[in-house]
């Protein structure tokens, strides 16, 4: 689709989203309720392209849903069969020793080991699943250790989008750009560097910022209080009994799809599919319909609508704008990164990078191009929560245990300034790659 639509319907259309925005970080509206909205404005505003846009956006959603949904079902059979449970135990003793020997040192810890995890995680695992893992494990932490997690859950976002960004399989846009390129797995490891010392950095600034709300609310929380919150823990270790069936079912659902697409990434919409079959057909009948509607229809409504707002602001003049700003100066990595960023945070990740990659590639075939774009996309992806599908399962996820929620407004100035930072020092790197 290639119409470009009027200036004034373009206007409208921007002016509507940015009434969004401000509902969701002011009057503090969930995502699942503004975003279906602004996606049914802008088809109204859209009439003669509307079909089109509904076509193309659910074609992509419909991939995109399919690997949420493996990873989801997965992720929640062994969520319910008490594995993180089980997990969280171990981490916590083991966290609970270094916060006695050394409190400050060890909260930088517990920081420096969730977003390592993360990065790893998403790495091997894709993001959206690293997102499923760590968000119970980071709130159980937290929550036993009376540890600020405002920071650390925002962090979690950041981390999973550097992970996924640092292999060919790790997030959605890098499959798009591999096969824009033709990149190996390993020439990844071109910009591996780059995102291991941002992760570092972002631990770094989240340890401070944790440790500093930490002392403000620490109301007496001392060694006896850990020492306690130890026994809890290990005493939990003995308490949860998993549930074999459940455990090895999502075990072996999730682990053949990330086998799977890492051989075979081509195919990954048939390995999804695969996955939630398995799962689904060795679930207990009692349990199938649950198991299934893991993510909740908010998290699919609200991921659905993004497809068709992206769509809609790629017709409209601004999208226009940022492709024929990429084509004007194709051999500027600060002008690629840049125009991916804006594009990302208007767009989505996986949207603009379908838009954005084979541009790109047709005007600028260098690896260092490449990683603009991917640049751009990783920092525009953190900018703001619905900027890209990880976030919204965190949103959905966190969302399940009062007080820990992160939203929209919660989320707004921290992915701002951290995102800004990344878009900095992707140019800086990507530059110094070109040359």
């Amino acid at each position: 689709m290639t119409s470009t639509l009027p200036f004034g319907v373009s206007i409208a259309m921007i002016a509507c989203l940015a009434a969004g925005f401000i509902a969701m970080a002011r009057v503090r509206l969930s995502p699942a309720l503004i975003m279906p909205i602004l996606a049914s404005a802008f088809l109204i505003l859209n009439p003669s392209i509307a079909r089109d846009v509904v076509r193309e956006s659910f074609g992509e959603f419909g991939q995109v849903a399919i690997v949420f949904t493996a990873v989801a079902i997965a992720a929640h059979m062994l969520q319910e069969a008490r594995i993180f449970d089980i997990a969280a135990a171990y981490v916590g003793q083991f966290v609970g020793r270094r916060l006695l020997r050394a409190p400050t040192a060890g909260l930088a810890f517990i920081v420096f080991l969730i977003l390592l995890t993360t990065t790893v995680l998403a790495a091997i695992a894709h993001n959206i699943t690293a997102i499923f893992v760590i968000t119970p494990l980071s709130i159980s932490l937290c929550a036993r250790y009376r540890i600020p997690s405002r920071w650390l859950l925002c962090a979690v976002l950041v981390a999973s989008n550097l992970g996924g960004f640092s292999t060919g399989w790790g997030d959605t846009p890098n499959l798009i750009e591999a096969q824009a390129w033709n990149l190996s797995n390993l020439a990844f490891f071109e910009i591996l560097p780059a995102n291991l010392v941002i992760v570092i950095g972002l631990s770094l600034a989240i340890a401070f910022l944790t440790g500093r709300d930490f002392k403000k609310s620490a109301n007496g929380f001392g060694p006896a209080e850990v020492a306690l919150e130890m026994a809890n823990f290990r005493a939990m270790k003995h308490e949860f009994r998993p549930d074999s069936r459940r455990a090895i079912v999502g075990g072996v659902a999730l682990c053949g799809f990330i086998f799977l697409q890492f051989f075979w990434k081509q195919y990954e919409i048939a390995w999804g599919a695969l996955a939630v079959i398995v799962a689904i057909a060795l679930e207990r009948p009692s349990n199938r319909a649950t198991t299934l509607r893991a993510l909740g229809l908010d998290a699919y409504l609200t991921m659905a609508s993004l497809f068709v707002i992206a769509h809609s602001i790629s017709s409209s003049m601004l999208g226009s704008a940022l492709q024929n700003f990429i084509t004007a100066h194709h051999d500027s990595m600060t002008a690629v990164a840049i125009a991916s960023y804006l594009g990302t945070l208007l767009t989505g990740a996986a949207s603009w990078a379908s838009v954005a990659a084979p541009l790109v590639h047709s005007v600028n075939g260098s690896h260092s191009a490449a990683w603009a774009l991917g640049g751009g996309i990783c920092a525009g992806s953190s900018a703001v929560l619905t900027a890209a599908s990880a976030g919204i399962v965190l949103w959905a996820e966190s969302g399940r245990r009062r007080g820990f929620e992160v939203t929209f407004s919660s989320y707004f100035a921290f992915g701002i300034v951290t995102s800004v930072a990344m878009l900095l020092f992707y140019i800086a790197y990507t530059t110094f790659l070109s040359f």
